[in-house]
């Protein structure tokens, strides 16, 4: 059966980080993310990593946690 138009097929859910995951990652708390995240939607600008929504859920692409890990240096 061919995905519906709009889904995202499920195995790549299996290839992006949660917020947790991330927060593990990087040695910070879940909450500070989640602080990067509503700073960078209502002032702009990027303290942290790029993300989107998935599902409901926020989910950060491991390719743009290595860019950003990448630019902090």
């Amino acid at each position: 059966m061919a995905p519906q138009a709009g889904r995202v097929d499920a195995s790549i859910n299996d290839k992006l980080m949660t917020t947790a995951e991330l927060a593990s990652k990087i040695g910070v708390t879940p909450e500070t993310i989640a602080q990067w995240r509503w700073r960078d939607t209502v002032h702009g600008g990027r303290r942290g990593p790029k993300f989107i929504r998935f599902n409901r859920s926020i989910r950060y692409r491991p390719e743009d946690v290595a860019d950003w890990i990448a630019k902090q240096n």
